[in-house]
């Protein structure tokens, strides 16, 4: 919800930077690969409890992930490989965080911990299926299905997470319900807009 609401505002501002700084020259794989690399660092930084700087190095991977899109789209550097390591990137970084934060204490974590993965599995199945089956009219490499919970959010509560321990009960329950709320909101208003009856598109292989 918050990168619908609040990304298209601060967007002009990182068009702007990349314009006047020479971002022209660094390709958005390396960015995209930095930003990882900071994150799973800010996973290990979760475990031995440096919660300030894992805080800022997960911040840190955050603003890369949007560089490396705006330097892709403004300098054309759109890729199918750039668009593939940014979704599966978010990916290694939000799990490396939630293992950190499991591995903390396992023995009073393992619900919460296994909660907030299957909410990640469920928001992103309900993701690429409806963005796999919309028409893309955006200007991502392929069409993105806005919901409650969004990556915004996620660097919300994992910060939440880590910088108040005690908070990771309550904010681990949230976190996962608005994933799995998300996952079937988005699926319900995807399947209300569309013909549950339609046929898929057939394939001549097929016949």
């Amino acid at each position: 919800m918050l990168d619908s609401i609040i990304r298209p505002k601060v967007q002009k501002y990182f068009d702007k930077i990349v314009k006047h700084f020479p971002f022209k020259f660094l390709k958005p794989n390396a960015v995209s690969v930095t930003g990882c690399f900071l994150g799973v660092f800010s996973a290990i930084l979760i475990y031995f409890q440096f919660k300030y700087l894992a805080a800022i190095f997960l911040l840190t991977s955050g603003l890369l992930d949007i560089l490396d899109g705006t330097i892709a789209r403004v300098f054309q550097k759109k890729s199918l490989s750039g668009c593939t390591i940014d979704i599966i990137f978010d990916r290694v970084i939000e799990c490396s965080v939630i293992f950190a934060l499991f591995f903390i204490d396992p023995s009073q974590r393992a619900l919460v911990s296994v909660l907030l993965l299957i909410g990640v599995v469920m928001c992103l199945t309900s993701f690429f299926v409806v963005s796999m089956l919309s028409n893309n009219t955006s200007e991502k490499s392929f069409y993105y299905s806005p919901g409650i919970c969004e990556r915004g959010e996620a660097f919300i509560f994992f910060i939440i997470m880590i910088i108040f321990p005690t908070s990771f009960q309550v904010a681990g329950y949230i976190f996962s319900l608005l994933m799995i709320l998300t996952a079937f909101i988005r699926t319900f208003e995807f399947l209300k807009q569309n013909k549950l009856s339609e046929p898929l598109p057939s394939n001549k292989n097929d016949e």
